[in-house]
């Protein structure tokens, strides 16, 4: 088995960042990325403002839309940009 890279760079953290809000980041990247913010404002920053705007969505209790309501949006989108072409 390779030994991963101990350092990662800030388009690497930024990413293992997103994938830990989701609860989609493995051991190896939760580590790498603590240490990167460690050592990078940027992304600390970055780090910072994700887990805000995460606690406002949770906070919000967003609710999808179902399937049908999906459809029914597009093709009112659709119509309108068909529209928006003949005019």
């Amino acid at each position: 088995m390779q030994e991963e890279k101990k350092y990662i760079d800030c388009d690497k953290a930024e990413c293992c960042c997103d994938k830990g809000q989701y609860k989609e980041a493995d051991l190896i990247e939760k580590m790498q990325l603590l240490e990167h913010l460690s050592e990078c404002p940027r992304c600390r920053e970055y780090s910072e403002r994700n887990t805000r705007l995460t606690k406002l969505i949770e906070k919000a209790k967003l609710e999808c839309c179902s399937p049908d309501e999906k459809e029914c949006w597009r093709k009112a989108i659709e119509e309108e940009l068909r529209k928006s072409h003949l005019e």
